[in-house]
């Protein structure tokens, strides 16, 4: 079984509360608050859809066993592998040397994979989070590095929000998942 779970939460959101207003014609103060909180679900949203991570964020997997060789990375772009720690069957913390293992960064997913002559280590796991990746995805630290096509999806989910606050549940709009379809990581 693997988890995942934002260790540190990007720094910024990939649009702004200014863009969200002008794309949905809000010329007033007072909901900023609530518009705040459409980006970071419309956000969450599409970077759960895409697998992937747009500003730059650490996040923990946990897995239940050691995973084949190489293994993905369940969020792109991998930007760095903090660390690989194990926990036996007393919850001793071990911690696979970075010598052990590579970092690929190029491709999509990321992935990582034991260096030549290497094995996982044999150490019985506790039986649930046994291991534990630590790792640093995303485009960059600005919202200039994040793909028009994610900027403009969100956009449309903030709008989309704003034009449904009431009576009968919408569906979000299929053209939000149609932008960012061509992207996403299966």
């Amino acid at each position: 079984m693997m988890r995942l779970k934002v260790y540190s939460a990007p720094a910024i959101e990939p649009v702004t509360v200014a863009q969200v207003k002008l794309s949905a014609h809000i010329s007033h103060a007072v909901e900023d608050t609530l518009i705040e909180a459409w980006i970071k679900s419309g956000r969450e949203l599409a970077e759960g859809y895409q697998r992937r991570a747009y500003i730059t964020q650490t996040i923990d997997l946990s897995l239940d066993s050691w995973p084949c060789d190489p293994f993905f990375v369940p969020r792109s772009p991998l930007q760095t592998v903090t660390h690989i720690k194990y926990y036996d069957t007393d919850g001793t913390e071990y911690t696979v040397s970075a010598a052990d293992y590579y970092v690929d960064t190029a491709g999509e997913p990321g992935r990582i994979g034991l260096t030549y002559g290497t094995t996982w280590p044999t150490t019985v796991l506790r039986p649930i989070n046994g291991i534990s990746v630590r790792f640093v995805a995303g485009y960059g630290l600005t919202a200039a590095t994040v793909p028009q096509n994610v900027i403009d999806a969100i956009l449309l989910y903030c709008t989309f929000r704003n034009e449904n606050r009431a009576g009968e549940i919408q569906e979000i709009p299929a053209s939000f998942y149609g932008l960012l379809r061509h992207d996403r990581i299966y």
